[in-house]
């Protein structure tokens, strides 16, 4: 990685130093200026790189392939670069085709007019952090989030010692607890969900209607063959009416091996009390005198429990559900449903796995794509998941892929059942895979309905994270690549969306980058108010008195008005420092923030927001790293809300406080000058935000990279002549 790094490092060096300087010369990547791309700032370069995608960037360094450490290079730059037009090419064998035209690296690709693969609608998309990735053991729910292989789903068991667990699993949906209006009511029959409370087993003390009640857990994470030691449902109590008088309830499973959540239909729950009940049944009379916030427990469940994972099907993660009726007595006990939030109902249940050490141990895997920019809504044509082969398998294997119904998934922790515990869609896709071997990529059967589950959500806006777990039938196993083991080999998710099915208006988050782009723009005012505005750094803030920051950022394309979700500063640091610094930020109260002078004060005396944060930054002890600052979206928020904001306008912070921290400004290294990084919601058609900006796109396109034979340099130089000059080309898209 390191290696990577410095060679994105010296490449952007060399693209800036160009610019800058306006020369026009290169050696493995060329750099064109076009005195008509131009903005306020002045000349904006053209850069096109021109990628050696030969057999021979098949070899390796430290393990990973040439052609990997270029895509890893190219991802840094890219991530990195502002004011800058950026278009990609090619080896090939035949030629060197144009990837992607020279454009604004901010535009937004429909701009552009990209069509086919250049649409923002077809979309590759990577893990980008070790813990987008995971495994949980199912016996203990134990999560690894570091691990280089990514086992689906049984792996071989050591030693021979029993495993044993205790789970505890919240209600998850309104629609779990559901009532059912009994016999004795003109409603017979009807369905009441989302409901306030539960009433076991009448609808009041003083209405003799009664009802019957379902109550459904998910993801139940236990394997077929576990034996249940203890089962049961946890309440709370709402409050003590006909709690005096006793009830008698009789309780039945749902004898299904993955029982359904409860519709609207009537009779949803005497129709699996009469179609499908456990053999098993549970009488319970629950104690009376109870009063409001009081727990209430079951009897003991597990036999029914059992009966459920021991039927032939049962997958861990599936749902099983518990069935009440009355069996006497005329007492009500009222109590919390899954409205009630933290009180809700809770499934108790432990288990043991008699030597389970020498069983196959089950898995569960779990993958989160984030940033995946799909508009809320939109119709999905197409979406697999690609692996890259870690081990040799040629065996069956059967797995099960689900999707995490969650309008923005959260990255995966160590924390105990941290994938089982997730909600899962209603969609599930079988996976019967092909053999299986080492380096090769293998992709997933369509998972359209999964993505369309997860992007039709009410909550969902595109640019969120979501996340998939996989899970299988015994014995099943294939090894993948992990992000830990090779980012470059991780798995990938591929989609595309049909974009003449998005509604207008429809919820995008999108993020939005602007650079301090002249030697201007990057200020610092002395105790005393005079001005120094070409700084070689930028001390932060000692330096010889405790001086103000300025920082402009020219062309800031955020809309008036919209939710800033989040907004950093992001420093390089030009020297190493780890003493206590306490330094406060905060923005220029204007509609459009006017360029900084010499006149004395020119930073201090501007109006400033009430909104501010406050920064202790880290110790800074590697040169050239980057530094960002904390969470700054209520300083930006709060300049877009001004009336007078106009996207494309330009903002400025003002930094002060004590200390030191020392990084490197514009004049000192253009490549690495502060960065202003700002995710906004914005909806889509209404021009508030891109769908995909040429940025997106170009990370899509070195993600798709691969290798074809020939190293045609000639003719990649002369196509690149073609299309600078407007001339037709030979090989490439323009």
């Amino acid at each position: 990685m390191k290696n990577i790094k410095l060679i994105a490092f010296y490449l952007l060096h060399f693209i800036m130093a160009l610019a800058i300087s306006h020369i026009s010369m290169a050696d493995d990547t060329e750099i064109y200026l076009n005195n008509d791309a131009v903005d306020a700032s002045g000349v904006r370069p053209n850069v096109l790189f021109m990628l050696d995608t030969s057999s021979s960037m098949t070899g390796t360094v430290d393990g990973i392939t040439r052609l990997d450490h270029m895509k890893e290079a190219l991802r840094i730059i890219i991530s990195q670069s502002n004011n800058v037009n950026m278009g990609l090419m090619r080896f090939h064998k035949e030629g060197g085709p144009v990837l992607y035209p020279i454009s604004n690296i901010n535009e937004s690709v429909e701009n552009v007019g990209g069509e086919g693969e250049d649409s923002p609608s077809v979309l590759v998309v990577r893990l980008l952090q070790s813990s987008d990735d995971a495994e949980e053991i199912v016996a203990t729910g134990e999560v690894d989030v570091v691990g280089e292989e990514l086992d689906m789903a049984f792996i071989p068991g050591e030693g021979g010692n029993d495993i044993t667990n205790d789970l505890v699993i919240p209600l998850a949906d309104d629609n779990d607890d559901v009532e059912e209006y009994g016999s004795d009511s003109n409603d017979e029959g009807r369905m009441k969900r989302n409901r306030g409370n539960l009433r076991f087993m009448k609808r009041s003390a003083s209405n003799g209607g009664t009802q019957k009640i379902g109550i459904r857990f998910q993801n139940i994470a236990i394997p077929q063959g576990a034996t249940i030691t203890s089962a049961k449902v946890k309440f709370h109590v709402e409050n003590g009416n006909g709690n005096s008088n006793s009830v008698n309830i009789k309780v039945l499973g749902h004898k299904v091996i993955n029982s359904s959540q409860f519709s609207s239909a009537d009779y949803n729950v005497s129709s699996r009390i009469a179609n499908d009940p456990t053999n098993a049944l549970v009488f319970w009379a629950p104690a009376t005198g109870l009063g409001n916030g009081d727990i209430l427990r079951t009897e003991e469940l597990k036999t029914i429990a059992q009966e459920i994972i021991d039927q032939a099907g049962w997958v861990s993660g599936n749902a099983m559900s518990f069935l009440f009726e009355l069996d006497g007595g005329n007492g009500v006990r009222v109590l919390r449903s899954h409205a009630d939030g933290n009180q809700k109902a809770v499934f108790e249940i432990s288990y043991i796995i008699a030597g389970g050490g020498n069983e196959p141990i089950e898995q569960q895997v779990g993958l989160r794509f984030q940033s995946v920019m799909i508009p809320k809504g939109a119709t999905i044509t197409s979406a697999v998941v690609e692996f890259e082969g870690q081990a040799v398998h040629a065996d069956a294997a059967s797995l099960t892929i689900k999707g995490e119904d969650i309008d923005d998934s959260p990255t995966f922790t160590s924390d105990n059942h941290n994938i089982s515990e997730r909600i899962s869609t209603a969609a599930v896709v079988p996976w019967d895979v092909e053999e299986w071997a080492v380096g090769n990529r293998f992709q997933t059967p369509s998972i359209n309905a999964i993505i369309q589950e997860q992007v039709n959500r009410d909550g969902w806006c595109g640019g969120q994270s979501l996340s998939l777990i996989i899970s299988g039938t015994e014995n099943a196993l294939r090894i993948a690549k992990s992000y830990d083991l090779d980012p470059t080999a991780a798995p990938i998710l591929r989609v595309s969306y049909d974009p003449d099915t998005v509604p207008d208006g429809t919820c995008m988050d999108t993020e939005v980058q602007a650079s301090i782009s002249s030697g201007g723009d990057d200020v610092e005012e002395s105790s005393n108010g005079s001005m120094y505005t070409n700084s070689s750094d930028l001390e932060l803030v000692d330096d010889g008195n405790d001086q103000t920051i300025g920082l402009r950022f020219r062309h800031v394309f955020l809309p008036q008005g919209h939710t800033i979700l989040s907004a950093h500063l992001i420093f390089s640091a030009d020297e190493t420092h780890s003493g206590t610094t306490d330094l406060v930020i905060k923005g220029e109260n204007v509609d459009d923030s006017a360029p900084f002078t010499s006149s004395d004060n020119n930073v201090t005396d501007r109006v400033t927001t009430d909104d501010n944060v406050p920064w202790n930054p880290e110790p800074w002890t590697v040169e050239d790293a980057l530094y960002t600052t904390p969470d700054i979206s209520s300083i930006v928020q709060a300049i877009t809300n001004r009336g007078g904001w106009v996207p494309g306008n330009d903002m400025t912070f003002i930094i002060s406080g004590t200390g030191k921290r020392v990084a490197n400004s514009y004049e000192g290294d253009g490549a690495l000058a502060v960065r202003l990084v700002v995710v906004v919601r914005g909806g889509v058609n209404e021009g508030d935000v891109p769908v995909q900006t040429v940025r997106n796109k170009l990370l899509e396109i070195v993600d798709n990279l691969n290798y074809k034979g020939g190293t045609p340099i000639l003719d990649v130089m002369y196509e690149a002549a073609l299309y600078y000059r407007g001339e037709d080309v030979l090989y490439g898209r323009t």
